[in-house]
This record gives structure tokens, C-alpha cells and sequence, in this order.
């Protein structure tokens, strides 16, 4: 096509988008409030109030928020020096509450597929933001048991990873890793369950090439991060040189104190 064709192509396509935005404009996928303008977050203003964005003051390995008076020099927290995780870096958009929370339940477990776009575009900004120095090679979303996709219908993890993927320009191998043995949902369980429950669940695809390259890991909430680590330790063990993981939310329950 020539260069005439491409750009009365996009006009033609632009033109078309605003027309459509007119007759059926987006929807917040929290509250159903139209969205006015461009805006990249997918979210109405009111509802991105509720949201409560990372700063820098946060572990720099487990990327849990670090609240108090005084915060440790070499900025990495008691539990990563005592235990340190198989990850390299981990990073989270938000805290999980308010309407991200709300968002992520009902696209998981009441199948609201609409809000795809919104949360792809969080996870974009994540990534953007958290990892923008580093040389990602490839995303890999945590995958569900087989069983659990047919019973959902999707897993959320890859639409989050795909728009991270996209906003870095790397390839998505959404079938990278697999959960060889369905486990119980991690909701409710303490955190040496939440470690069994997982333990071993994961296999690498010895069909895809991970050796020496650094990985981006995503999924849409961790809590005590069970799943992730044991996610990454599958990818280290399969020749990954580095992992990096990616939430849009992280529980505030185990938020670390300075001191």
C-alpha cells in the first residue's frame, strides 16, 4: 500500500473509531460510567480515585510496599534477605482494594470479559513503569490447569500478559509453562498451604527457549506470592537467566514496616 492509501486508511479508520465511540461510548468497567475523553488507564476518574498506585518506597526484590519511620539502606526487606524468593525483581501496579479489586474479581469469577482492555492497559502501565531498564526477552503468563480453563472459559493472566507484551515489543508464549496438577484455590489458605499447594504444580515447556534470557512472569493479583515463586522457580530450573514478576494488585495484609 502506498503512503496515500495508508493515511486515507487511517483516517478512514479513525474516523470510524470516533463515530463508533459516539454511538456506543466506553464504559468504565467498574461502575458502567461513560468515559469522556482518551483516557489510558480505562478507568472514570472517580473510580481511579479508589486506586492506590506504588511508589519507589517498596522492597526492591518482592516489591512489597515499605511503611514506617525508617526504611532499610540496601532498600531489600527482612523477609528477602532471610528467604529471598526465586524471582529476581517483582513489581505491582496497585494495592488490591477498592474498584481494581472489584474489576479483577468480576473479570475472574463472574466473567466479565469487557473489562479486558481496561486491566490490559494497567498491566501495560506496570510494566512501563516498573521495569522500563530492563531487557525483557519474552512474557510468560502463570497458567490454570486445564481443567480450570474449560471451567472459566479463560485464563485472565494471559489477556494481562499479552498487553504487556505488546507495550514492550517482545513475544508472548502463553503456553511456556503448565500446570501439571490442579490445585486447590489459594483464597483462604495460610501461607505454608499456600506454598504446598503449589509445590511442584508447574512444568517448563522444554519447547520453548528460555535459556539465558529474562523473563517476564505475569498474573493479576499475589497475595503471599506462593504461586509466582513457584512459577519462577520452574523457569530458573528450565534455563531462565532472569525473572521478573509482574502483578496489577498485591494484598495489603503483609505490608512491611521499617524499622
Amino acid at each position: 500500500m502506498n503512503a496515500p492509501l495508508r493515511r486515507v486508511s487511517a483516517w478512514t479508520a479513525d474516523f470510524a473509531g470516533t463515530v463508533w465511540n459516539i454511538i456506543w461510548p466506553p464504559l468504565c468497567p467498574a461502575c458502567a460510567a461513560p468515559l469522556g475523553g482518551k483516557d489510558d488507564r480505562g478507568f472514570c476518574p472517580r473510580c481511579q480515585g479508589t486506586f492506590k498506585i506504588l511508589g519507589e518506597d517498596v522492597c526492591k526484590v518482592c516489591g512489597r510496599p515499605m511503611e514506617g519511620p525508617s526504611l532499610p539502606a540496601s532498600g531489600v526487606c527482612g523477609h528477602c534477605l532471610k528467604d529471598r524468593p526465586a524471582w529476581d525483581a517483582a513489581r505491582s501496579l496497585a494495592v488490591y482494594e477498592g474498584q481494581l479489586a472489584e474489576t479483577i474479581k468480576a473479570f475472574k469469577f463472574r466473567g466479565k470479559r469487557d473489562a479486558a482492555a481496561s486491566l490490559g492497559a494497567l498491566a501495560a502501565e506496570a510494566v512501563s513503569i516498573n521495569f522500563h531498564e530492563e531487557n525483557i526477552d519474552l512474557v510468560v503468563p502463570v497458567p490454570l490447569h486445564a481443567g480450570r480453563v474449560r471451567e472459566r472459559g479463560f485464563n485472565q493472566a494471559v489477556d494481562l500478559a499479552r498487553a504487556a507484551a505488546k507495550a514492550r515489543g517482545v513475544p508472548l508464549f502463553a503456553e511456556a509453562l503448565a500446570r501439571e496438577r490442579e490445585t486447590r484455590p489459594q483464597v483462604g489458605l495460610t501461607r505454608p498451604q499456600r506454598i504446598a499447594n503449589v509445590k511442584g504444580a508447574f512444568t517448563a515447556n522444554g519447547r520453548v527457549d528460555i535459556k539465558g534470557k529474562t523473563v517476564l512472569l505475569v498474573d493479576d493479583v499475589r497475595t503471599t506470592g506462593a504461586t509466582l515463586n513457584e512459577c519462577a522457580r520452574t523457569l530458573k530450573k528450565a534455563g531462565a537467566a532472569r525473572v521478573l514478576a509482574l502483578t496489577l494488585g498485591i494484598a495489603s495484609s503483609r505490608f512491611i514496616s521499617g524499622g
